[in-house]
């Protein structure tokens, strides 16, 4: 995968292990300037790996990695001062106040905004004398959210930020993102394994699993080819015909389920002409249902990672 102007983000090929055992393997992905991507995936599946890769946090044993067009490796440094960064667990200075961290960065981040600060502490309601030990996980949530948007960053780095979070602050915390992107076209990355702050934010989605990539495209697009065929059967012993694409299939009495990642009329027409299908059902998927059809399709085998991996 090469990158191009209008990429704002291009992983190629990354590969990272711990010993043995790869937590990422041979991971592309294509982040259009101004997008937002959610990065989807249960716990273990690779997300948090590739979004400390991508901040150059941690080397790929393979691969390359580019924001805007600067390798982040060779570039790090001065690419550090354009990206904003929520951790997964994010960590400050505790004995600080909020205003005394809010000082600290400052001096740190040659591109500060303090209009945009003082907006956002305002906005979030933190208390600028108030010690970052005394703070809420909300608001700890809210103070770092601030800290990687005072600086008016290109690219905005999201891990798992609103895991454990009551759904106020969620909500607060995914207006405040949205706002941001939206005022200064700022291209996003936001991990989680919850699809609802995915569709709520995101116009493109990548799903992974178990450190591969499995799906990536356009939100919309990868539901509108995307589908689920409920399939009646004349009987148990009917041959359901191999199909390109199958995420997964389930079967019970006289029916059959499948989930395919792009429902095309040939499919449909091989399927409609099988001996023993009584009548084919479309329905279309929302973005829970897919996501949550790709984990039971793996954890029951059906199908192999491969052959459901690619764009939509």
């Amino acid at each position: 995968m090469t990158n191009s102007n209008d990429s704002m983000i291009c992983l190629s090929n990354i590969s990272r292990r711990f010993g043995s055992v790869y937590a990422v393997e041979n991971v592309s992905l294509d982040v259009p300037r101004g997008a937002t991507l959610g990065l989807l995936g249960m716990n273990g599946a690779g997300k948090s790996t590739t979004l400390r890769i991508l901040m150059g946090l941690l080397k790929p044993h393979a691969g390359s990695v580019t924001i805007d067009d600067k390798d982040v490796v060779a570039d790090g440094a001065e690419l550090r001062t354009r990206i904003g960064y929520v951790p997964e667990r994010p960590t400050a200075y505790s004995w600080m106040t909020v205003g005394e961290v809010m000082m600290f960065c400052k001096r740190l981040q040659p591109h500060w905004h303090d209009q945009t600060a003082d907006e956002m502490l305002k906005s979030f309601r933190l208390d600028a004398g108030k010690r970052i030990s005394a703070l809420s996980k909300g608001m700890a949530t809210k103070l770092h959210l601030l800290l990687a948007l005072s600086h008016r960053p290109t690219t905005l780095i999201l891990d798992e930020p609103l895991s454990g979070l009551d759904p106020v602050v969620r909500d607060e915390f995914l207006e405040g993102a949205l706002a941001a992107t939206c005022e200064r076209d700022c291209t996003v990355v936001l991990s989680s394994h919850q699809v609802d702050d995915v569709q709520r934010l995101a116009d493109r989605v990548a799903i992974m699993h178990e450190g591969q990539m499995l799906l990536d495209g356009g939100t919309e697009s990868m539901l509108e080819r995307a589908a689920r065929l409920r399939l009646a059967l004349e009987n148990n012993d009917v041959v359901i015909p191999s199909l390109p694409g199958l995420i997964r299939n389930f079967r019970e009495h006289r029916s059959c389920t499948l989930t395919v990642k792009r429902c095309t009329d040939e499919i449909l027409a091989d399927i409609r002409s099988t001996a023993g299908i009584i009548s084919v059902e479309r329905i279309r998927l929302s973005l829970a249902d897919l996501f949550k059809d790709i984990v039971l399709g793996i954890e029951q085998h059906q199908p192999t990672t491969a052959s459901i991996s690619g764009k939509v």
